[in-house]
């Protein structure tokens, strides 16, 4: 990179959220001209205030002496005041902007356009950015009915570790299937189970659930109810736990209703994991139809009979998760995403 001095804003680094997690990988810090600004904090609205107000100066001395501030926000209310604001100051300080947006949820973007304040808002902040950054095209889409120029917009996907160690032959025999992420509203486990229950009709299978959250205690109910055979949850698993869960798994079953692009998808990906999703937020842009099962729809016997039918094709299936590893190692890894964030920034 050229002597241009970028200022990153992340969340707390600490934290578990992917949007921390994919900025100590991509560890643009470590070049000598850019540096990380955290601007999340926990705790009570009263102590997020009045950690927002302490480092507003922060930030202002900050941004003097860099050429170009990337923000990195998730459609919802913190961040859509926070880094709105934040990114207003750029603005006023003549910074060029790039603001790469992760997180989306679609219920808050839809009061952009009800309600005045909001679209006012964005108007003087989000939609003056130099350059906007997008996980997929549906989201390139919306920006742009919000008055965003679209020649301002680049769809530049996301990145994970690539894995150091050796993958293994794995036997389709019993089907290993995981799910990967936060237990929560609309992630979609509860059809992840009731998926399993009719497929273990069909054929012998294991389900690993990877995570946790507010509806863990009634997944594992549900689990129960449903009869299943064979089911795990390890809770929220990292390091070493986490790549024997990748190495020993054959198939994500990740159908969430709404995401941007999940880390924990292209990890599996990376590791020859068969992907079943739906095709939601940027999954269709860097998730092939042709080598993957993503499907629009809640019936578990679809998605079940769908799985087995893949299942039964071991040389499509090895084709498939074949093909998804030399994608994301030309397209999804941190060397690839941290190249374009360079090149953008110096746009």
């Amino acid at each position: 990179m050229s002597n241009l001095s970028v200022l990153v804003t992340t969340p707390r680094l600490d934290s578990p959220g992917g949007v921390s997690e994919l900025m100590r990988l991509l560890a643009l810090n470590q070049s000598q001209d850019i540096d990380y600004f955290e601007v999340q904090s926990g705790g009570t609205f009263l102590k997020k205030v009045l950690f927002f107000t302490l480092i507003i100066p922060q930030f202002i001395v900050k941004i003097l002496k860099k050429d170009c501030i990337h923000f990195n926000p998730s459609m919802n209310a913190n961040s859509f005041w926070r880094d709105g604001f934040l990114l207003i100051i750029a603005k006023i300080l003549s910074k060029r902007t790039v603001v790469y947006w992760h997180g989306w949820d679609k219920k808050f973007s839809a009061k952009l356009y009800k309600i005045r304040l909001l679209n006012y808002f964005f108007k003087l902040s989000f939609q003056r950015s130099s350059a906007t950054l997008v996980l997929g095209q549906v989201f390139k889409d919306e920006l742009v009915s919000l008055g965003v120029d679209d020649s301002t917009i680049q769809i530049i996907g996301n990145a994970a570790a690539i894995p150091d160690v050796s993958l293994r032959t794995r036997e389709l025999d019993p089907l290993r299937v995981l799910f990967l992420s936060r237990i929560e509203p609309g992630k979609g486990l509860d059809l992840v189970i009731r998926t399993i229950a009719e497929l273990q009709l069909i054929l012998p299978v294991h389900l690993s659930v990877a995570g946790d959250g507010t509806l863990m205690d009634q997944m594992k109910s549900l689990s129960k109810e449903m009869l299943l055979n064979d089911v795990r949850f390890h809770g929220h698993v990292k390091g070493k736990e986490k790549t024997e869960l990748l190495l020993n798994s054959h198939l994500l079953f990740q159908p969430s209703s709404s995401e941007g692009m999940p880390l924990s998808m292209i990890e599996s990906m990376f590791f020859e994991l068969l992907i079943a999703a739906k095709p939601v937020g940027g999954i269709p842009d860097w998730v092939s139809q042709d080598h993957a099962i993503l499907l629009n729809h809640d019936d578990p016997k679809l998605w079940a009979n769908a799985i087995a039918s893949r299942f039964h094709d071991k040389t499509k299936w090895e084709e498939d998760v074949v093909f998804q590893c030399r994608f994301a190692h030309q397209h999804l890894s941190p060397a690839s995403l941290r190249e374009r964030l360079f090149t953008i920034y110096q746009l």
